[in-house]
């Protein structure tokens, strides 16, 4: 569309503008955006930001007693009868059903389900509600930081908030 004069493509495109400068949709986008990537990485793929391997990528053979526990809480009943209470924690892991061929750190699904997306005054933060923000914590100081953006990760996030503000400019 052609305009006659600059006062007449800003009153055009006034709504784009106002969208252009509402922040909060973008950076809402780049936080859930964000969650996804790091949650599918360590999920799907056992890896730290830095995209090395949790723990070397192997489960240990020792025996974690407080597995046992929670093990109880999501098991079923026939997984539960098959465990003894002297498995190293691969073992139980396999018993109750979970992948064991790179370290995931999911095993009852807690901390998956605490790693939320919150808004804040202007800006959003992906982050632990609870008590698995000290689990998550325990877990960046024995193997590295995990829950991070990996480089590519935020190369990929600053790719989509372009995009989305292109998007924004040209009115699609």
């Amino acid at each position: 569309m052609k305009y006659n004069s600059t006062l007449e493509y800003i009153a055009a495109n006034r709504q784009r503008f106002a969208d252009l400068f509402n922040a909060e949709k973008v950076l809402r986008q780049a936080a859930f955006d964000s969650k996804a990537l790091v949650q599918s990485r360590v999920q799907q793929r056992g890896q730290l930001s830095n995209l090395a391997l949790i723990g070397g990528g192997k489960y240990s053979g020792r025996v974690i007693k407080p597995a046992f526990g929670k093990a109880r809480t999501f098991a079923n009943k026939r997984q539960l009868k098959s465990i003894t209470g002297k498995e190293g924690y691969a073992q139980l892991r396999q018993k109750v059903g979970r992948q064991i061929a790179y370290i995931d750190l999911t095993f009852s699904g807690d901390m998956c389900k605490a790693f939320i997306v919150s808004p804040g005054k202007g800006s959003y933060s992906v982050g632990f509600t609870n008590d698995q923000a000290r689990i998550a914590g325990f877990n960046e100081k024995r193997f590295g930081r995990v829950f991070g953006l990996s480089d590519g990760e935020y190369n990929q996030v600053r790719s989509i908030i372009e995009s989305k503000i292109k998007s924004i400019l040209s009115g699609s």
